[in-house]
């Protein structure tokens, strides 16, 4: 009840502050690397430790231990972002997650030469789609169709970006193949169960994983509901929230998912514990933005 009522207040805080809405968007973490971490401000939601299990005394061992991991098929690929809904912000980072979790190469010099132009068709002329990745975004609205565009604000930046990797689909699971798609995208504040997840990484999947504590449905509230399935394969939301509109992202950590991207917004983005096989990106004393696992 007191989780709840946190809950409560920190909606009716942000709605105050004008930072209401419909619109999420995307960030990365780890504690031995803090970037900017002197001008954040976090959150707790938890028991305030940041080790995830409830207890207060950080060492992990307390009423919410791990799990039993399930296994999963060694193809499946995983990144987990505390950020629910289409992306507005860090659309380079996003980028590199789809591309990364298809295992496609952000190489190639465009020049038609042969060498690589990166449009995967080939022909080395530099005139195709970029990667031509398929994605999937289990959604029972589509921005682009729906009349009232979902409520999702401005999100022709993020199409935009999409449209040089390849071509994304917002539908119910029921409608389609996951398997079909180089990325799926799990949006816990959608029409998406953690065994629905767990069946798809069990068969190989590529998957984003959405959750934070600000989208409840009819399910609970998205990070909770995106624990049953995320602790039970290495990483957890904890309960902290980050709020830092400009994360300085170290040179060192410019790889890999963060490949170009000097600054992050994380703006009430969730935090999360993990445990091996999971790495973070980057991080803050109080936990990861963003984790990943796979090849």
């Amino acid at each position: 009840m007191a989780a709840r009522d946190t809950l409560q207040t920190l909606a009716l805080l942000v709605a105050i502050g004008g930072l209401g809405g419909c619109v999420r968007w995307g960030t990365t973490a780890e504690a031995d690397d803090f970037g900017d971490d002197f001008t954040e401000s976090t959150t707790s939601i938890g028991d305030g430790d940041g080790d995830g299990d409830g207890d207060g005394d950080g060492d992990g061992d307390g009423e919410y231990p791990w799990p039993v991991q399930l296994e999963i098929d060694p193809s499946a690929r995983v990144v987990v972002w505390g950020k629910t809904g289409i992306p507005t912000k860090n659309l380079d980072m996003i980028a590199n997650v789809f591309l990364t979790l298809a295992g496609a190469d952000a190489g190639g010099d465009g020049d038609g030469d042969g060498g690589g132009d990166g449009d995967g068709d080939g022909d080395g002329d530099g005139d195709g789609a970029p990667h031509d990745l398929k994605i999937l975004w289990i959604a029972d609205c589509d921005p682009r169709t729906d009349t009232l565009g979902c409520l999702a604000g401005n999100v022709a930046p993020f199409f935009a970006m999409v449209a040089t990797l390849g071509t994304i689909e917002f539908t119910p699971l029921t409608f389609v193949d996951p398997l079909a798609y180089d990325v799926v995208v799990a949006d816990f504040c959608g029409p998406i169960a953690a065994n629905e997840v767990a069946t798809m990484l069990g068969d190989g999947a590529r998957v984003l994983v959405l959750g934070d504590y600000w989208c409840e449905s009819a399910a609970g509230v998205s990070a909770t509901v995106a624990n049953e399935l995320l602790e039970r394969i290495g990483t957890r939301f904890n309960g902290e929230l980050l709020y830092n509109h400009d994360f300085l992202v170290p040179v060192a950590r410019q790889v890999g998912l963060l490949e170009g991207v000097p600054v992050v917004d994380a703006w009430g983005v969730a935090l999360q514990d993990h445990i091996a096989p999971f790495e973070s990106a980057l991080g803050t004393i109080k936990g990861a933005m963003i984790t990943s696992r796979g090849e």
